[in-house]
């Protein structure tokens, strides 16, 4: 699908929902979103559930992230660039896209000392190289 045959992509998504990687995986939306609650509630907020209902203005995007290993044999740290691929047949909420995220990432990121969720990054076309859907970066804090 091009861009010109979907919605105007948000250059953020999700920024300011409270959550992490870590936390195990919810089997469904509706797990997720209370999930996120009350993840929100063990930090003392307020969840805005709101933004999980949003909608996305496409079918696909590729999340950009990176982990860093530390090899037994060697001093220094090793970046791994990783690119999960998620496709829907249909206009996917931002719960949706979360919880395929975070079943993609969970195996590597629970472990991560950055796994807590900052939200998505619109890349540049520059950064995405020529990918055929939007490209964003999985921004992770730790």
């Amino acid at each position: 699908m091009g861009q010109s045959e979907r919605g105007a992509l948000p250059r953020l998504v999700l920024p300011n929902l409270l959550w992490s990687m870590s936390e195990p995986i919810p089997q469904s939306i509706s797990d997720l979103i209370d999930a996120t609650s009350d993840y929100a509630l063990a930090l003392g907020e307020k969840a805005d559930l709101k933004q999980l209902e949003v909608e996305f203005p496409g079918r696909s995007l590729d999340v950009h992230f990176s982990t860093w290993d530390r090899p037994s044999d060697t001093d220094g740290w090793i970046e791994t660039k990783k690119v999960i691929a998620i496709r829907f047949d249909h206009n996917p909420s931002y719960a949706a896209i979360l919880l395929e995220l975070h079943k993609a990432t969970h195996a590597c990121l629970s472990r991560s000392d950055k796994h807590f969720f900052e939200g998505l990054e619109l890349l540049s076309e520059g950064e995405a190289g020529a990918a055929p859907a939007p490209a964003y970066c999985l921004c992770l804090g730790s």
